[in-house]
């Protein structure tokens, strides 16, 4: 698993489209319709993509061999579990 930090405006979203786009991955975000733009924009072909949004990726029966690149993860699990997280571990491995 890739693990992708840093601040705004640093090209984590660039590279998570790249990661995807290369591996011809499924997208979960808060906005499909903008992330395919941002995708065409960055010049990935989004048709080498799918794009999810969380609520999508929770009801959507998924094909096991394809990866996944949620963009976003703090506000995925905002959006996935109906609660009031205060914090979480991550262990990099």
């Amino acid at each position: 698993m890739d693990y992708i930090f840093g601040s705004r405006g640093t090209g984590k979203t660039h590279q998570l489209l790249y990661m995807a786009a290369k591996n011809n991955g499924i997208v979960v975000c808060s906005n499909p319709k903008g992330m395919q733009q941002k995708a065409k924009d960055y010049g990935f072909d989004p048709e080498r993509m799918q794009f999810l949004s969380y609520g999508q990726f929770a009801m959507t029966p998924l094909v096991e061999h394809k990866p996944v690149y949620i963009d976003e993860i703090d506000s995925f699990l905002r959006n996935s579990i109906n609660s009031n997280i205060a914090g979480y571990t991550l262990s990099l491995e």
